[in-house]
């Protein structure tokens, strides 16, 4: 189901592929919430601004957790 959303993805899928991400990391499966990332970090990049707020909301998954880990 994944596989799709990325592959030729619209932006309105960015969301999702974020949403997904942070469910797989907090279930500690932190090898498909890096691929889920990158996925919607591709989509980012391709259909989106330089300075969209949705990839720095994207970015947050990772960020927020690394400041409740230290």
């Amino acid at each position: 189901m994944f596989n799709g959303l990325a592959e030729g993805g619209s932006k309105d899928n960015i969301l999702t592929l974020k949403s997904y991400t942070a469910c797989h990391k907090k279930k500690g499966i932190f090898d498909e919430a890096m691929t889920l990332f990158t996925k919607a970090t591709h989509v980012a990049e391709r259909e989106l601004g330089e300075n969209h707020e949705w990839k720095e909301n994207l970015k947050s998954v990772f960020e927020f957790s690394d400041e409740i880990s230290a």
